[in-house]
């Protein structure tokens, strides 16, 4: 947006409430913005959420959800999201091969209706299933609360003491620390998104093997961009992905670079 020439008036954070953000737009809306990016929570609610900057013609840029009953270029500029399923299949590959391509896991789900997480997770689950014959998925368990991580994932511990890797959909922070007050250094694990303990677990040899993440850089680039377009009724794209990557022990600054674009 700086590049663009574009102010940036406005940042808010619903904390994936809805009613927060329906009441964060309509604060928002009285600094009359031309753009709002955003990432709408619930298909239903942000269809009534965001009506008023539609009705008010601004150039609306949707993060991977679609608010309910919208149409593109009409009530929206464009959607842009993250390459859902190969992060999911890419976390299911760096676990495999961490494992050598056998033994027994762990999945360990976003227990939510949720589009971005859910595709997520069941890449994950129909990568092992297709291509990792010699791989069985031998517990399975939802997070909804990532506060209640650490104990979900002693209870599927103590169940299962042999798992070769666990997939962890987010707050892989609890399942690590549930292995290591276990005593566990064996067990695999492989998550979704960037963390800084999980990385640091990952380069000093721990449980960790690879995070997948989206290029989030990349995300808001294209989101301005795509912002930048409504403002001068050029027809963007509908639909546009930024890739995945895997960070590994071995890429794992150039990984931060390129998803982050911060050292």
């Amino acid at each position: 947006f700086k590049r663009l020439g574009i102010e940036v008036v406005a940042t808010t954070d619903a904390g994936f409430d809805s009613a927060k953000q329906m009441s964060d737009i309509e604060t928002v809306m009285a600094k009359s913005p031309s753009i709002i990016l955003a990432l709408p929570l619930d298909p239903t609610t942000s269809a009534q959420a965001f009506k008023s900057a539609v009705d008010a013609g601004v150039k609306i840029v949707l993060l991977s959800n679609v608010p309910s009953g919208y149409v593109q270029g009409k009530d929206y500029v464009g959607i842009v999201t993250d390459d859902l399923f190969q992060m999911g299949k890419q976390a299911a590959d760096a676990l495999a091969e961490s494992i050598g391509g056998k033994g027994k896991v762990a999945w360990i789900f976003h227990d939510a209706q949720y589009y971005v997480t859910n595709q997520r997770d069941n890449a994950f689950k129909q990568t092992i299933e297709n291509d990792y014959p010699d791989i069985e998925i031998v517990a399975e368990a939802g997070i909804a609360d990532p506060a209640r991580a650490e104990e979900i994932a002693n209870a599927l511990i103590t169940k299962n003491p042999d798992l070769d890797g666990i997939y962890v959909t987010w707050a892989a922070e609890g399942v690590l620390a549930a292995l290591r007050a276990a005593g566990n250094t064996t067990t695999r694990i492989v998550a979704l998104d960037l963390s800084e303990p999980l990385a640091l677990d990952m380069v000093n040899d721990g449980n960790v093997v690879a995070l997948t993440a989206d290029k989030a850089y990349e995300l808001g680039r294209t989101m301005a961009t795509v912002g930048a377009y409504g403002l001068i009724d050029k027809p963007a794209p509908a639909f546009s992905v930024a890739p995945a990557i895997t960070v590994t022990k071995e890429n794992v600054a150039d990984g931060w670079k390129q998803s982050l674009n911060r050292e």
